[in-house]
């Protein structure tokens, strides 16, 4: 008998539990008088004797209330996607699309977001280029250096964050010369020598070509006085024969005027 009683009052007590949740509703945090004056988050109070109702799919609450709506989830489109979709305890979280950043700390607005010279966008930050990798500023990302073994070069300058490596082709082998003979040609020399060579040759360019000169007009010099020398001895012998013919003359006249 006192097993029957017992059980009778256990199925009364949670009888009366169930229905105190079917009239509260199973979101209710604090109730009075039977009714519930306080809502767990996610839910929101209806005022007919304070029943709790769940929030709908486009709506949340975020804190225990007694609001008699929920708040509405935020939308996150046009320049905008999700970066956490919304819940009945918590509102969406928007972030930019790629290419533009948060203008403030509620990223309410976007704004463009370029990177400096050797960073990238990573997400909404700027970080450096990795090593081997290279951005000059006007990419969205950074690029991988140029590799000159692939392209029969050498590494003429090493690559930085902001530049590429700049490649050098390789100089051509020639084949090797005999050990017993072995010559050398202008290019082997050093520039240095090359240019004291090409001093010389014309110094001594000039100096045979003074030379040659110099030759030259002593020969005319030499010709022209020979020339004056014969003119001079002509008119000597000139200015001789012409006393010859009075000499003659005189000689008739004494020879007449000695005749008897």
């Amino acid at each position: 008998m006192k097993r029957w009683c017992g059980l009778s009052v256990f199925l009364c007590v949670l009888w009366s539990h169930l229905c105190d949740r079917g009239v509260q509703g199973e979101g209710c945090r604090t109730q009075h008088s039977g009714c519930c004056v306080l809502c767990h988050p996610g839910y929101f109070l209806n005022k007919k004797c304070g029943l709790c109702r769940p929030c709908p799919s486009n709506g949340y609450m975020d804190h225990p209330s007694a609001e008699p709506d929920c708040k509405r989830c935020e939308k996150c489109e046009g320049i905008f996607e999700y970066r956490s979709n919304c819940s009945p305890t918590k509102n969406a979280l928007c972030k930019c699309i790629a290419g533009k950043k948060c203008a403030d700390e509620k990223c309410s607005q976007c704004e463009d977001n370029s990177c400096p010279a050797g960073t990238q966008l990573n997400g909404e930050d700027c970080v450096n280029c990795p090593s081997g990798t290279f951005n000059p500023g006007w990419e969205g990302s950074c690029r991988p250096w140029k590799n000159c073994s692939e392209i029969n070069a050498v590494i003429y300058v090493n690559g930085t964050m902001t530049s590429d490596v700049v490649c050098l082709p390789k100089p051509t082998q020639t084949p090797p010369t005999s050990p017993a003979v072995a010559t050398t040609t202008p290019q082997d020399l050093p520039s240095y020598n090359q240019s004291v060579i090409i001093v010389v040759v014309s110094v001594v360019c000039v100096i045979i070509a003074f030379i040659a000169v110099f030759w030259c007009l002593s020969k005319r010099l030499e010709r022209i006085k020979n020339t004056f020398v014969k003119i001079k001895h002509t008119e000597q012998e000139d200015a001789c024969s012409c006393h010859y013919p009075e000499e003659e003359h005189g000689g008739e006249e004494e020879t007449l005027s000695s005749e008897p």
